[in-house]
C-alpha cells in the first residue's frame, strides 16, 4: 500500500512540472506575438506611439462641416486614436493633436467659442464640438427630414436603412420608441410593394422583421432578375461585342452626311445640302435626330387633313387634350388622388381622361410638388402628341404611386411643358376604379326612379323599372339614378297550365335581378346584440312606452326597419335610443325662430333676484306623429319589431 501511495505522489509530481513547463511557453509565445503585432519599433513606449501616429493620418475637419458630416468625421477620428494609442499621451498631448487636424475657424471656436478648461480630455471636448453644431440647427428640422425621408427610385434598401438611421441619431428621439420609428419609416418609405404587403400582413411587426423582410424581397427580385432576364431587353439582345463594334462605327461616322468620317469638315458633301426629313441645312436625312414629321408631307398638307403619319422609327403616344372656349353647365369632373412620388407625399387634383395613352403633368405643377427639370428621368419612350396630332415638349419622367380610395397602382407620369394641371390615363383610370374593366364596351343597364320617402309626404311610391335604350341617355342619367342591370322584360307564360320548376325558377330568377333593393341583404332583418346586463332594463323601457301609447307593435311588413341601439347614461343605467341615419337622409329639418340665450337674458328685469326652470318631461313625446308616417320610425329589437307614435329622439324634424 504504502509504494501504491509513492508511486501516485511521484505521477502527481511530474504532471504538475508538465504543466508548469507549458504555462511558460504559453506565455513566451504570446509575448513573441505581441511584439509581432507591435511592429519594428523601438522598444521605448513613448517613441513607439510616435511612429504609428505618424504611419496613421488624421481626418481634417473643415468649418464647413454638417452636424450628419461630423458624426462620420469624430467616428474615423476616434478610430486614428485608438490605432495610434492616444489615450497613453498626456491631455496636453492629445489636445494638441486634435488641432492639428482642425482648420482655423474650428481652432477659434475650441478656443473662445466653447467654455473647456485645461483638464478636459478628448471624448469631452468632441461632445462640446458636437453641441456647438446641434445648436445652430433646429432639431424639428431635422425630424421633418426623417419622416420625409422615402426611398429613391435606384436607391437599395441598405441605402435607405442607413440614410434613416443616420437621420434618427440626430433627432434627439428616445431609445424606447428609436425602434418602432424606424419600422413605421421603412413601412411608409419603402418603394418594394411586395415588401410593404408582407410587412402589414404581419400583426406584432418589429424592426428586425421589417428589414428582413425587405432584404428578402430585394434579395429575391435581384435573383429573378438573373434568373428571367430583364423583361425590357430579353428581345433581340445585342452581344457585348456587338455593342462595342457599333458605338465603336459611331465614333467614326459623319455626324452631318453619314458616311465615314473626314479629316477636313469642308469636305463633307451634306455641308451646304437641305435635309429632306426637317428642312433644316448642313445634313442628310438618314442621320436627322429631328422627330417632327417629313418634310414632304408637311408640303402635302395644305388639302388633305389626313396626311399626318408617325415615322416608323419612332413611338408616338396621344395625350387627349381637347377643351372648349365657350361657358360649360358641366364643368370637367375632377378627382383628388393620393400621389407618392420621389420627393414626398400629397394630393394632386386630377383629370380623368379616357382618351390619353399616358399619365401627363404640366411643369408648373410638377414644380409644385418639389420636382424640379434637373431630378427628373430621362426620357425612355416616344414623342408625345397632343389630341389634334400636335406634337408635345417632354421635359421627362417620374414614377409616381397613386391612390383613391382602397384602389392603388404605380405609373410613370411625364411633365409636359403645353399641359397644365394633370391628366390620368385611361389604364390608369382602370386601375383606380375610375373606368369599368370592360371599358370601352356598352353598358346594358336600366335606370330606376326612386321617390324619397318623406315625413310631410302623405304617399309612397315603389321603384318603377324604366328601360334606358339608348347609351347617351345611360350616361347623362348616370348622376342622379341607380343603375342596375336587369333584364329587358319579365318572362310570360301563354297558356294557363301551372309553370313547371324550371319556369318558376327563371321567372324567380328574374323578379330578384329586376328588385334588387327588395331582396337587398343589407337590410336590416335582425336586431343588434344587447348586453346581458341591459336587456331587463331595455325590455322594462318598452313595456313603458308600450303601457303609455308612445310605441306600438308591428307585425305587419313595412318600408323602413331601423336598429335599436342602447346608449350608457352618465349617471348610471342605459338609455333606449334608435339610428335613425338612413331615414335623415330624406328629412327636410324645419326651423323655428328661437330666441338666442343672450337676448332672453337682456330681457329679463334688471331687479330681479329669483329665477325658475321648468323642463316638460320627455319633451319629445308631447309631439305626436301622424298616423300614416308612423311605419317610417318602425325598428327591430329581440322581442320583436315596434314604431313609434310620438316624437322621437335622433329624428331630424324632432
Amino acid at each position: 500500500m504504502e509504494k501504491q501511495i509513492e508511486q501516485l505522489a511521484a505521477l502527481v509530481a511530474k504532471q504538475a512540472e508538465m504543466a508548469h513547463h507549458a504555462q511558460e511557453a504559453a506565455t513566451k509565445r504570446e509575448e513573441r506575438l505581441t511584439a509581432i503585432l507591435e511592429g519594428f519599433a523601438d522598444t521605448s513606449g513613448h517613441h513607439r506611439n510616435q511612429s504609428q501616429a505618424r504611419a496613421v493620418p488624421a481626418p481634417h475637419l473643415s468649418s464647413s462641416i454638417s452636424l450628419k458630416e461630423l458624426g462620420s468625421w469624430r467616428h474615423k477620428y476616434e478610430g486614428h486614436a485608438v490605432l495610434t494609442r492616444m489615450s497613453s499621451l498626456s491631455l496636453a498631448e492629445q489636445r494638441s493633436a486634435l488641432i492639428s487636424v482642425l482648420d482655423d475657424d474650428w481652432t477659434r471656436t475650441l478656443r473662445y467659442g466653447l467654455s473647456l478648461g485645461d483638464g478636459a480630455d478628448l471624448k469631452t471636448i468632441l461632445d462640446a464640438m458636437e453641441l456647438h453644431l446641434r445648436n445652430q440647427r433646429n432639431v424639428i428640422v431635422d425630424r421633418r427630414d426623417f419622416h420625409t425621408r422615402v426611398q429613391e427610385l435606384h436607391e437599395t434598401f441598405d441605402d435607405f436603412l442607413c440614410g434613416i438611421k443616420e437621420i434618427a441619431s440626430f433627432c434627439d428621439f428616445c431609445e424606447t420608441c428609436m425602434d418602432s420609428r424606424l419600422r413605421d419609416r421603412i413601412v411608409v418609405g419603402t418603394r418594394d410593394e411586395e415588401a410593404l404587403k408582407r410587412m402589414l400582413e404581419e400583426k406584432k411587426l418589429t424592426l428586425q422583421m421589417a428589414i428582413d423582410i425587405c432584404r428578402a424581397s430585394e434579395n429575391a427580385i435581384a435573383s429573378r432578375a438573373v434568373i428571367r432576364g430583364s423583361e425590357k431587353y430579353n428581345v433581340s439582345r445585342v452581344s457585348q461585342y456587338k455593342q462595342g463594334q457599333k458605338a465603336a462605327h459611331l465614333k467614326e461616322q459623319c455626324f452631318r452626311c453619314g458616311g465615314e468620317r473626314h479629316l477636313d469638315k469642308m469636305a463633307c458633301k451634306a455641308l451646304n445640302r437641305d435635309c429632306k426629313q426637317c428642312g433644316k441645312k448642313g445634313h442628310f436625312a438618314v442621320v436627322c435626330r429631328s422627330k417632327g414629321q417629313p418634310l414632304s408631307s408637311q408640303k402635302k398638307k395644305t388639302n388633305n387633313k389626313s396626311t399626318f403619319k408617325p415615322s416608323k422609327q419612332n413611338l408616338y403616344r396621344v395625350i387627349g387634350d381637347v377643351y372648349s372656349n365657350c361657358a360649360s353647365s358641366r364643368p370637367t369632373p375632377q378627382i383628388c388622388i393620393s400621389i407618392t412620388h420621389p420627393k414626398g407625399s400629397s394630393s394632386v387634383m386630377w383629370t380623368p381622361d379616357s382618351g390619353a395613352e399616358t399619365t401627363v403633368m404640366g411643369l408648373g405643377n410638377a414644380k409644385s410638388l418639389g420636382i424640379h427639370e434637373t431630378s427628373l428621368e430621362p426620357i425612355v419612350m416616344g414623342g408625345l402628341i397632343a389630341a389634334g396630332r400636335q406634337p408635345l415638349t417632354n421635359m421627362g419622367t417620374f414614377e409616381a404611386f397613386l391612390t383613391l380610395g382602397n384602389r392603388s397602382t404605380t405609373t410613370v407620369v411625364s411633365v409636359v411643358k403645353e399641359v397644365k394641371g394633370a391628366l390620368l390615363s385611361w389604364f390608369d383610370c382602370i386601375a383606380l376604379g375610375i373606368l369599368p374593366e370592360n371599358f370601352p364596351a356598352q353598358i346594358q343597364h336600366v335606370t330606376c326612379s326612386v321617390s324619397k320617402p318623406h315625413i310631410a309626404s302623405r304617399t309612397r311610391k315603389v321603384l318603377e323599372p324604366q328601360v334606358i335604350s339608348n347609351t347617351q341617355d345611360v350616361v347623362q342619367s348616370a348622376s342622379t339614378c341607380n343603375l342596375m342591370s336587369v333584364p329587358m322584360a319579365l318572362p310570360r307564360w301563354p297558356h294557363n297550365r301551372d309553370p313547371t320548376e324550371a319556369e318558376r325558377a327563371e321567372h324567380a330568377a328574374s323578379i330578384i335581378s329586376a328588385y334588387p333593393h327588395v331582396f337587398d341583404a343589407s337590410a336590416v332583418t335582425a336586431p343588434r346584440t344587447i348586453p346581458y346586463c341591459w336587456r331587463s332594463d331595455i325590455k322594462a323601457q318598452l313595456d313603458d312606452l308600450l303601457a303609455k301609447d308612445i310605441i306600438g307593435e308591428v307585425d305587419y311588413p313595412t318600408e323602413w326597419c331601423h336598429p335599436m341601439v342602447p346608449i350608457a347614461k352618465k349617471m348610471g343605467g342605459v338609455q333606449l335610443c334608435v339610428d335613425l341615419t338612413r331615414l335623415n337622409r330624406y328629412v327636410r329639418r324645419p326651423t323655428y325662430p328661437v330666441r338666442s340665450p343672450h337676448d332672453a337674458i337682456s330681457s329679463m328685469d334688471a331687479g330681479a333676484r329669483w329665477f325658475t326652470t321648468l323642463d316638460a318631461k320627455m319633451g319629445y313625446f308631447q309631439i305626436k306623429i301622424a298616423e300614416e308616417d308612423q311605419d317610417l320610425t318602425c325598428f327591430i329589437t329581440p322581442w320583436g319589431r315596434y314604431k313609434f307614435k310620438r316624437a322621437v329622439m335622433g329624428l331630424v324634424s324632432s
